[in-house]
């Protein structure tokens, strides 16, 4: 081939070389445009799944334990329904309760009682302390105290209603503060779930958002199989974790940490007042569901649901079946103004309301 013709091929090959070159760079960036969509999606869809991957795993609950019940009602939180506790609404509840004669034996019963155990019961050095302790605002701190100073002219023993009506203003007022307390340190723990039982079950289904007021303690239930226990165990456990001016103690006489007693076990104590003086004071009884009494059975509890009425302004939650619970505990008589051929219990009017002395 002649020279000059070689020379002229050159800048065609050059051309064609940088035509090439562009084509490849176009189609290479078509394609990667074409492409963003799916691995822009590609890179959210992984990035979701390593935080899925990393997130904190939730506890699984037993199935009685339906994440939905797993939420303590806040303190602050209204609901509507609850009646409101005022000292107005206690006053009346008990001036107008009825006073049968089955409940007036026992009423004398438990003066007696009470004054025995005031002169030589194991309880005296306690009780001795309660008539140097200021009642002047009982009146509108622990209005259902006064149910006992109407007793006076109907069931005579005026100076034994008037111990029982101190007695019931100092130890009302301390479980006030007890149960503020035990609320303190539960609400602590996310997973635990606790409820309302024995007495205390009794006055949120029958009184008027007080503690019944013969009463000295509250009634407070857990699961033991639940995840939250091991938190509260560790609240209870360590001083500094007590809410101050208050005092906790765990009951540790068998293996699982708890006390075996008739009604069932008992896990710990909370007290409103640090340091303790006396263990029998009033305080919050904190209690392992024990699955053989059959007011603590699971088709009784599970699923817990808010209580007819607060405990002092608290929301409370109670067991599915509270009457049933109640029926296994005190008989069909903790409220004798129900029809007892049925399992419903509604509630009248306080003013028409009875009660049994628990």
């Amino acid at each position: 081939m002649p020279l000059h013709r070689r020379t002229a091929s050159r800048p065609r090959v050059v051309i064609m070389l940088i035509t090439t070159i562009t084509s490849l760079i176009v189609a290479g960036t078509l394609l990667k445009l074409s492409a963003a969509p799916h691995l822009s999606r590609a890179i959210s869809d992984s990035s979701s799944n390593q935080k899925r991957q990393w997130r904190e795993p939730k506890t699984s609950a037993p199935a009685e334990f339906p994440a939905a019940t797993c939420e303590l009602f806040p303190l602050a939180k209204q609901r509507r329904g609850v009646a409101q506790w005022t000292p107005e609404i206690v006053t009346a509840y008990y001036a107008n309760l009825t006073v049968d004669d089955t409940l007036a034996a026992q009423l004398r019963q438990y003066a007696s009682r009470v004054e025995a155990r005031r002169k030589s019961g194991d309880t005296k050095r306690l009780w001795d302390q309660y008539e140097s302790i200021s009642i002047a605002l009982c009146q509108s701190s622990a209005p259902e105290c006064s149910f006992f100073l109407r007793q006076d002219a109907r069931l005579g023993a005026p100076s034994a209603f008037h111990f029982l009506y101190r007695k019931c203003c100092i130890e009302h007022n301390r479980l006030q503060v007890a149960l503020s307390c035990a609320v303190q340190v539960l609400s602590r723990c996310k997973q635990l779930l606790w409820w309302a039982g024995f007495g205390t079950l009794l006055a949120v289904m029958r009184e008027p958002g007080v503690v019944i007021p013969w009463d000295t303690d509250i009634d407070l239930f857990v699961e033991q199989s639940q995840p939250g226990l091991g938190c509260l165990h560790e609240e209870l456990a360590v001083a500094t974790r007590v809410p101050v001016g208050c005092t906790a103690k765990l009951v540790s006489a068998d293996d699982d940490g708890t006390t075996t007693h008739a009604h069932g076990k008992k896990f710990a104590l909370i007290y409103g007042s640090s340091p303790l003086v006396d263990e029998r004071d009033s305080r919050v009884e904190v209690w392992i569901r024990d699955e053989t009494k059959k007011s603590q059975r699971a088709d009784i509890v599970f699923p817990l649901v808010p209580c007819e009425e607060s405990l002092y302004g608290r929301h409370m939650r109670c067991p599915r079946k509270a009457h049933a619970a109640l029926n296994a505990s005190y008989g069909p008589r903790w409220c004798n103004y129900c029809k007892h051929t049925t399992s419903a219990c509604k509630l009248p009017p306080p003013n028409q309301r009875s009660t049994v002395v628990d």
